[in-house]
């Protein structure tokens, strides 16, 4: 019976390990597959440090990606946060490293969408720079701040304002809701005045 749940843990061990290393295998590491390997091990029991010993970068990056992902399809929000905490739980994380890991991830994705939209902007596809301010706007509801993007000029900035200022403006009147997004992206482009 001993030899049986030996082999059975070395199993379970085995089928993990094959997950994380398919993972990091491909050019991208996908969020399903990072979710995958998250709740496989919760299901066998498997633990990723002590059984596996997966470090602590593989573990932040899983983290990262899952998160990520999370955040850009609205499961994570000021008001929900339980998908980032099954998530840090998942991959062995201490609150530091999993705060760290979640205000770098949201930094970055702040600015390449600020990038992106620009981009957008200066081709004329309004549609696509907004999706990518709202985008933004999610992630910066999580962390209300500057973002720092030297490849995007204040008239760049002023003119995404004004995008996503019309685009709330549906209607004929600014919600409430719209308002607030519209005064934390304000904030995000670094623009202190009302336009």
């Amino acid at each position: 019976e001993k030899k049986t749940n030996e082999l059975r843990r070395e199993a379970f061990e085995g089928r993990v390990s094959v997950l994380v290393e398919r993972c990091f295998s491909s050019s991208r590491v996908l969020p399903e597959t990072v979710r995958k390997v998250r709740e496989t091990a919760s299901e066998l029991n498997v633990n990723l440090v002590e059984d596996l010993k997966i470090s602590d970068e593989q573990r932040g990056k899983m983290f990262a990606v899952e998160v990520d992902d999370a955040i850009e399809r609205g499961k994570i929000t000021p008001t929900d946060q339980s998908a980032l905490v099954q998530a840090k739980k998942g991959f062995l994380l201490s609150d530091n490293q999993a705060q760290d890991i979640l205000l770098d991830c949201i930094q970055r994705r702040c600015s390449g969408l600020m990038v992106n939209a620009a981009a957008a902007l200066r081709q004329d596809r309004l549609e696509t720079a907004m999706d990518d301010l709202i985008k933004m706007i999610r992630f910066g509801k999580l962390l209300p701040t500057e973002v720092q993007t030297p490849v995007v000029s204040d008239t760049e900035k002023q003119e995404l304002l004004l995008v996503y200022q019309s685009y709330a403006i549906r209607g004929g009147a600014l919600s409430d809701a719209e308002k607030e997004n519209l005064d934390l992206l304000q904030t995000m482009l670094g623009m202190g005045q009302k336009v």
